[in-house]
């Protein structure tokens, strides 16, 4: 009782405390009236004060409606005979990130990389202005799938705002916190940790525990505590669930990003039996807040295939699945790493389904990096989903040797097992060698030169891929590999051999 009576009293302080943005809103809504009202609708503070209240509907989590206002704003900038630069410069820009927002970053990639240079030029590299430009470019790039590249922008922009600004500005925090986002979202674990556990820290001693910086950045602390303190990063999700919930509010996108996150990290630690109604409901909720096809609701439901397939089997999963595959193509594009992450999985459930091979079950694995769920900071690809997309895993095996004359591959359709066959490692080196390689041009292309086999003459050699039509880069990669690793293997072997005839060739230099 007494737990539960000190959380409703913490519950209750910060709900006076809270959405701090709906009262900025308010006020910049009264200030706008107030200058139409005596200034005109003409005047320079009149359409500043548009673009402001655009801003903070955005931060309301009504990002339609913010980026309605921001193209009435750039409307009303473009037709003015005695434009002014920045305002026109700022309602561009908020509009495109606007945009971003609304679900669309594959296009606020292309225009906010289009806008930076003439905010820079006009604001100063180290203007704040400038600098929330290329924060918004960087962010953009990530969501749009360049999770590497996002992290290297933004390693200079936080350098740059450090030195400008002082470490201490909230520019100069928020720059920091996103580069240990996308850090992690490109992979490198290792190095986002420190920097989320640090940020955070400096985050709460300079803002207090409740202001919505610190809450992001104990966020992406605790998603990179996930790989290496489970437990741990399990209590702090729930604890930024809590406190964004009381921040934001029950319906802010950005409450129902963080409770996904603390569902994807139960669903691996628990288990996903108890998650998937969580996941459903959060679905339902993001799509109500912004859309069927927006980006995160998406993710969510994709979770809520990957917790289905994991509890009901992928005869439940297979028709969300591929709804929510046709959404991430029409959506992100078929290069996303989103997208690819979620066709492989729709080829893997398809798989299953033909051949009766998959359990009624399957329980995630004991890893988030291989559990297939995806965060708020996961880009959708990488290791975050490779392992779990993958089945009937066969290793490369080496039986016979170097003299494999008459190994030949099993050719495609030959296997009537559903299990595949293990491939002879020499047996594909032997194939490389066999299969006829051609330099040619795409039709309409004639002045490019590729070389290589085609894709018949591949897929008879090696019965890789779904057919004859084309060849998979990953099925390219593997091959090479495993031709590498028969020539080292032969060239070991020759060694050897090399070495026992010299040995019987003088037999006193050993002794």
């Amino acid at each position: 009782m007494a737990v539960s009576a000190a959380a409703d009293g913490r519950r209750g302080a910060l709900l006076g405390r809270g959405r701090h943005y709906l009262v900025a809103m308010a006020l910049t809504s009264s200030l706008r009236a107030d200058c139409r009202a005596h200034l005109g609708d003409d005047h320079v503070l009149s359409r500043l004060a548009a673009i402001r209240e655009a801003l903070w509907t955005g931060y309301a989590g009504r990002w339609h409606e913010a980026n309605r206002l921001y193209v009435e704003a750039a409307r009303t900038e473009a037709n003015r005979a005695d434009r002014d630069p920045g305002t026109w410069l700022l309602a561009r820009w908020g509009m495109a990130r606007s945009g971003g927002r609304k679900g669309n970053w594959i296009h606020a990639y292309v225009e906010l990389g289009d806008l930076l240079p003439s905010v820079t030029e006009h604001f100063g590299p180290d203007h704040p202005a400038a600098l929330d430009a290329g924060h918004a470019y960087a962010w953009s790039a990530g969501r749009a799938g360049r999770a590497q590249e996002a992290s290297s922008l933004l390693e200079g922009l936080a350098d740059r705002a450090d030195s400008a600004l002082g470490p201490g500005h909230p520019a100069s925090l928020r720059l920091r916190i996103s580069l240990a986002h996308w850090t992690r979202a490109a992979g490198a674990v290792d190095r986002s940790l420190p920097m989320a556990a640090a940020i955070s820290r400096q985050c709460e001693v300079l803002l207090g525990r409740d202001h919505h910086l610190t809450i992001h950045a104990a966020e992406v602390e605790a998603l990179c505590l996930l790989e290496s303190d489970q437990d741990a990063a399990l209590i702090a999700l729930s604890d930024v669930a809590m406190r964004t919930e009381l921040s934001f509010g029950p319906t802010h996108p950005q409450t129902l990003q963080a409770a996904s996150n603390h569902a994807a990290a139960r669903a691996v630690i628990e288990g996903p039996d108890p998650v998937l109604p969580v996941f459903e409901d959060l679905a339902e909720r993001m799509s109500q807040a912004l859309g069927d096809e927006h980006p995160d609701a998406l993710r969510i439901r994709m979770n809520v295939v990957i917790a289905t397939l994991d509890t009901q089997g992928a005869g439940a999963a297979q028709r969300l699945c591929k709804r929510t595959v046709a959404s991430l193509r029409k959506v992100l594009g078929d290069d996303h790493p989103e997208t690819i992450a979620g066709a492989d999985l729709l080829a893997t459930i398809e798989t299953w389904m033909q051949t009766s091979e998959e359990p009624t079950k399957r329980r995630p694995a004991s890893t988030w990096s291989n559990s297939g769920y995806s965060s708020s900071s996961n880009s959708g690809g990488g290791d975050a989903s490779d392992r779990a997309l993958k089945c009937r895993i066969s290793p490369v095996s080496w039986p016979s040797g170097p003299k494999t004359a008459d190994h030949v591959p099993i050719p495609p359709g030959d296997d009537p097992s559903p299990t595949l066959p293990q491939r002879d490692g020499f047996a594909i080196l032997q194939a490389v060698a066999s299969v006829p390689v051609s330099s040619w041009s795409y039709r309409g292309e004639e002045h490019v030169q590729h070389l290589g086999p085609m894709a018949q003459d591949w897929h008879a050699a090696f019965g890789l891929g779904p057919d004859d039509r084309s060849i998979h880069l990953v099925d390219v990669n593997g091959v090479s590999m495993v031709a590498v690793q028969a020539l080292y293997r032969m060239v070991q072997s020759l060694q050897s051999e090399v070495s026992e005839l010299r040995a019987r060739l003088n037999p006193d230099r050993d002794e």
